[in-house]
């Protein structure tokens, strides 16, 4: 038994540079949302969404929020 394929999966590539690093050179847990913020919205656009015109003309906005936390808890 075939099933149809799934949905392709989406990837956009993203340089991190060192801006958005801490000393350790990882990346700065609040530069996350930004990253997030821009993969979703090329995600959007190109399956043909506007996001402008829909916020323009049916007042929609979109949000995005993780299913997983990227928060770990330490304790000492």
């Amino acid at each position: 038994m075939t099933g149809s394929p799934g949905p392709k999966p989406f990837s956009w590539p993203l340089r991190v540079y060192y801006q958005h690093t801490d000393a350790g050179g990882v990346v700065f847990h609040a530069n996350y949302f930004s990253f997030m913020e821009c993969s979703r919205t090329e995600l959007l656009q190109s399956q043909g969404f506007d996001l402008g015109e829909l916020a323009r003309r049916d007042r929609v906005l979109l949000w995005c929020i993780p299913r997983k936390s990227p928060t770990i808890s330490r304790r000492c």
